[in-house]
């Protein structure tokens, strides 16, 4: 290939465009064969096709351009270009270059046999390769909705076997995630190329695919833990601690998964369009609803029915948000039943913590809402407060000073504001001390 590069650089400076372009055909030719071999590695596959793209085929291009301006048929162009498209094949297939590409592929082969046998996976719409010494892990990578054999049975936990085998699972996985990140950072050192940057992508959806499959087993057994406490929890209890310890819980464990979710729906490796990402978002606004939930019963629990009211509300939109996400994905139908059973669960939880509002009022306990019989008409409206009996307060004259929360947004407003404002006072300082200098300043003081 260099030797027709260098002879089709010499026809060049001596105008002899037809042998030019034989020589620069043939050069053409074989770099694009070492560019689409699996023989060479993805830098050198890289740096063939960049050498035939971008320096051959452009000057191979001119000279054609040279024989047609200088008199030649489109007919003979096109027939010389047969020529030599025919002499590159037959020089591409030569004994003496097959040699060469069988000793590469050999070397490269007894490469892949010593890492391992290379396998497989759909993720987000890509063929990954994996090597055998992933799967070797212990983890199944080929399927994403199955894990290892037995998984439903010792993620439910309930045994010192159980928790040591899913304990070893998610090592399994933490293994796999190591070794595919070693993987990838070996192809962000290389030099950026087509191969390489196709290589890297294929690493990083692998890496999205491991790191959903142990994302994937927490969530199964932190949910599973979830139903035995809401089972317990819905069995009733004669002891209010019992019920606020449990509850409790399941709101830790609600945080614990909805950072799961979170996770999920930032794992690299696919478009943030696709099918994935849709479905990770409805399963992020499932759990947050289910957390908003619990958050509420704790607030209703410690007898705080405002705060409890706002967030049932909170839940009750984001329920029906999961629930509209969940029927557009593709995805169990309990999951969108789960959300509409939900959405009752907390307008019965809604109407409950009205009525202790209410009562709340006519026993006058107005330490458990943290209300005053002299608020205003305004401040109440929205709860079961009459006012003082005989004396309702409709308004305070003069009115009352009120805090609010201020947002971000406005203090960094404010820091403009005043930033610009030290910058002018500045300038004019700079300006009244340039105008006093010189001899009548001086004497001026």
């Amino acid at each position: 290939a260099y030797a027709a590069w260098m002879r089709g650089n010499l026809h060049l400076e001596v105008e002899n465009w037809s042998a030019a372009c034989e020589d620069y055909g043939i050069a053409l030719a074989i770099c694009r064969a070492f560019g689409s071999s699996d023989a060479m590695t993805l830098e050198a596959k890289d740096l063939f096709s960049a050498r035939a793209e971008h320096a051959i085929d452009p000057v191979l291009k001119y000279c054609q351009y040279e024989l047609k301006e200088g008199g030649a048929e489109e007919a003979d162009i096109l027939e010389l270009m047969r020529e030599q498209q025919a002499y590159a094949e037959e020089a591409v297939t030569s004994s003496l270059l097959s040699a060469k590409l069988e000793g590469i592929v050999g070397e490269r082969l007894k490469e892949a046999a010593h890492a391992g046998d290379m396998d497989i996976i759909e993720w987000r719409g890509k063929s990954v390769p994996v090597s055998e010494r992933i799967i070797a892990c212990g983890v199944e990578l080929l399927k994403v909705n199955e894990m290892m054999i037995g998984f439903d049975e010792y993620v439910q936990g309930g045994s010192n076997q159980n928790d040591n085998k899913f304990t070893a699972l998610l090592s399994a996985h933490d293994e796999a995630i190591d070794i595919v990140e070693s993987d990838l950072q070996k192809f962000k050192d290389m030099a950026s190329g087509t191969q390489v940057n196709a290589r890297k992508s294929e690493q990083e959806a692998l890496l999205g695919h491991v790191k959903f499959c142990k994302l994937k087993c927490l969530m199964k057994r932190n949910e599973h833990m979830v139903q035995k406490l809401r089972e317990a929890d819905a069995e009733g209890s004669d002891k209010e601690e019992s019920h606020l310890k449990r509850t409790e819980q399941i709101t830790h464990l609600y945080d614990i998964l909805l950072q799961y979710a979170r996770d999920i729906a930032d794992l690299p490796g696919g478009e943030e369009d696709d099918e994935f990402d849709a479905e990770a978002r409805a399963h992020l606004l499932r759990v947050d609803s289910l957390r908003c939930y619990y958050i509420g019963c704790l607030y209703a629990i410690n007898k705080k029915f405002i705060e409890a009211r706002a967030v049932y509300d909170h839940a009750i939109s984001l329920a029906v948000q999961a629930a509209d996400e969940l029927n557009a994905c593709e995805v169990d139908e309990e999951f969108v039943d789960s959300m509409v059973a939900l959405e009752r669960e907390i307008t019965g939880a809604k109407c409950r913590v009205e009525a202790d509002t209410y009562l709340a009022s006519l026993l006058g306990d107005a330490s458990k809402e943290g209300t005053s019989s002299r608020r205003s008409l305004l401040q109440r409206i929205n709860d079961f407060d009459g006012g003082e009996p005989g004396n309702p307060l409709l308004a305070h004259v003069p009115p009352q000073l009120e805090s609010l929360s201020v947002k971000p947004s406005f203090l960094d407003v404010v820091k403009d504001s005043i930033e610009k404002d030290i910058e002018k006072t500045a300038t004019e300082v700079d300006a009244s001390q340039a105008s006093g200098k010189g001899l009548l300043g001086w004497l001026r003081g």
